[in-house]
């Protein structure tokens, strides 16, 4: 089942190349204004879907939203890589692992590689092809991944899909679908905040001064009457790692806490962004972390430099399925099946 990508280039050698200010200049101010603000697809001029999707353009929230509606995960997988590249300067600032390339979604951001191609395999399972899926995860998903640094949220996204198909899980798609989707609209949140797509996000009813300066990567969400808290704690959504959590007062200390040593989702570029810890203890852990961060750097750096050396050297250096190699998603993808 191959993932759709033919070429690392992504098919862009055909795809306009386009400025951010080139492409406002296509829009009135109030289609502008409209679009980037709201998240209905009806906000996106037609005659321009196409091209935002060829950009790669996050800044109209509706695109996205079309995209999901319509189940073309693929697409949105390839639309997520074309993103790095077209808001190169915002991607260049927000590498989740460095020093990976800005542009190389596996290495720099593996959860956002991850997150569509997921979901397009548990489409197929619900679709009865389940060896489809498997072979989607083993080849397109698993190999294409395993190779680069990541944290344990992107191992749980592995497994629990691994559950599912091997264990014959029951699935619910509607309910994985929304799921996928916030979660990739919190995480071009956190990592491209200049976009200002949140007003998805801060629509939610809560105070989002009451968690201070984790108030970026969290959102205070009044209880729903069928998940009452309990007295003194408050129900807070992590826009790391996209759980729901019940915080005691005071809101603000106990979510920093969340972020520092318990958040599964948290990369060497969010942790550096995090709020100075209010306890000696965890200012331990900032520093301890972020030394481990720097140390895991360089040696990525040093490896990159012995590949491209060998590469050099006439050595060839790695196939595309592996860590140094282009991001080809074909390269990764499996065999048709057999038939």
């Amino acid at each position: 089942m191959a993932d759709g990508d033919s070429s690392g280039s992504d098919g862009d050698a055909a795809a306009p190349r386009m400025e951010e200010g080139d492409l406002r200049s296509l829009f009135s101010a109030e289609e502008w204004e409209i679009g980037t603000k709201f998240p209905e697809p009806d906000t996106v001029p037609t005659k321009h879907f196409e091209l935002l999707v060829s950009l790669g353009s996050l800044n109209f929230p509706g695109v996205l939203q079309s995209m999901v509606d319509e189940r073309r995960w693929l697409d949105i997988g390839r639309y997520l890589r074309r993103a790095l590249r077209f808001h190169a300067k915002d991607a260049a600032e927000a590498v989740a692992y460095p020093p990976a390339r800005p542009d190389h979604i596996r290495r720099a951001h593996p959860e956002l590689y991850v997150l569509p191609r997921r979901q397009h395999a548990l489409e197929l399972l619900g679709q009865g092809k389940r060896q489809e899926a498997l072979r989607y995860y083993h080849d397109a998903i698993l190999a294409r991944i395993h190779p680069v640094r990541r944290n344990a949220h992107v191992d749980g996204l592995l497994s629990s899909l691994a559950e599912i198909i091997n264990q014959d899980k029951p699935l619910d798609l509607g309910r994985e679908a929304l799921e996928t989707h916030k979660a990739i609209e919190e995480y071009i949140e956190l990592y491209f905040p200049r976009l200002r797509r949140g007003v998805r996000l801060r629509g939610l009813p809560g105070d989002g001064d009451k968690l201070g300066g984790s108030c970026r990567f969290g959102w205070l969400v009044l209880p729903l009457q069928q998940e009452p808290c309990e007295e003194h704690h408050e129900l807070v959504r992590c826009l790391v790692c996209h759980s729901r959590l019940h915080l005691r007062s005071p809101q603000h200390w106990t979510f920093t806490e969340h972020l520092y040593t318990e958040c599964p989702a948290m990369t060497p570029y969010l942790r550096k962004q995090l709020p100075r810890p209010h306890l000696q203890r965890l200012a331990a852990r900032r520093a301890q972390d972020l030394a481990q961060d720097e140390a895991d750097a360089a040696a990525e750096a040093a490896a990159d430099a012995a590949a491209a050396a060998a590469a050099a050297g006439g050595g060839g250096g790695t196939g595309g399925a592996g860590i140094h190699g282009d991001d080809d998603d074909a390269a990764g993808a499996a065999a048709p099946p057999a038939t």
